[in-house]
């Protein structure tokens, strides 16, 4: 039977349940707390620690799922039903969520001009780095440090990463009157918000509400 409880999840779920409850109880061992069943008082204080420590509103989340799976799987009350733990969730998402650091738009321009840089290079590893960088096939985590080193030879200072290249396409399209849907489609983007994040209006765009309104 107990295969088939745990089968009620992926498994890739179970074992991130897992290794946060192991956490848990590492803590409620070290205070004297009694980790399975739980005080709910007792788990606010480890979130309470969790966020003065820094974990982010994502670590809060899987902390409190974890520890309501185990008091499931037991056959115990959920704890985490408490009103002392709810608003600590609260207000995780508000004091402990990520920064958001957009990244610069890569243009064609400076594609252009990081090609002609190396227009006459045999070196197979310069080859492989434009190569990434104009075909966009990317793995991530190989590819992010060369492709980022590459680029910034041909910027002047500006914040670069790999979504660079995506919001560099976005703002050319736009600036080519490109149709929105098709951008939309081509970016695989779902809703206006999230294709308008990746584009950089034109300062001549930007100002051109101001002259029609004589301003």
């Amino acid at each position: 039977m107990s295969n088939y409880l745990l089968q009620g999840k992926s498994f890739n779920t179970i074992k991130t349940y897992h290794g946060n409850f192991r956490k848990w109880k590492i803590f409620a061992e070290k205070q004297g707390f009694q980790c399975l069943p739980a005080q709910p008082v007792h788990i606010a204080l480890y979130i309470t620690h969790l966020l003065d420590t820094g974990s982010l509103s994502h670590v809060v989340n899987h902390v409190i799922y974890s520890i309501k799976w185990a008091h499931e799987l037991h056959s115990f009350a959920d704890p985490t039903n408490n009103s002392y733990i709810k608003c600590l969730q609260e207000s995780s998402k508000r004091i402990a969520t990520p920064t958001v650091s957009r990244k610069d738009p890569v243009s064609a321009e400076m594609l252009i001009r990081l090609c002609d840089l190396y227009v006459s290079s045999n070196d197979v590893m310069i080859v492989r780095d434009l190569a990434m960088i104009l075909n966009k096939k990317l793995s991530y985590t190989a590819a992010r440090e060369n492709i980022i080193s590459r680029l910034k030879e041909v910027s002047s200072g500006l914040n670069l990463g790999l979504h660079s290249l995506r919001a560099g396409g976005a703002t050319a399209a736009v600036a080519s009157n490109v149709n929105e849907r098709c951008i939309k489609r081509h970016g695989r983007w779902k809703c206006e918000s999230s294709k308008d994040m990746y584009i950089v209006d034109e300062f001549e765009n930007r100002i051109a509400v101001s002259k029609k309104l004589g301003l």
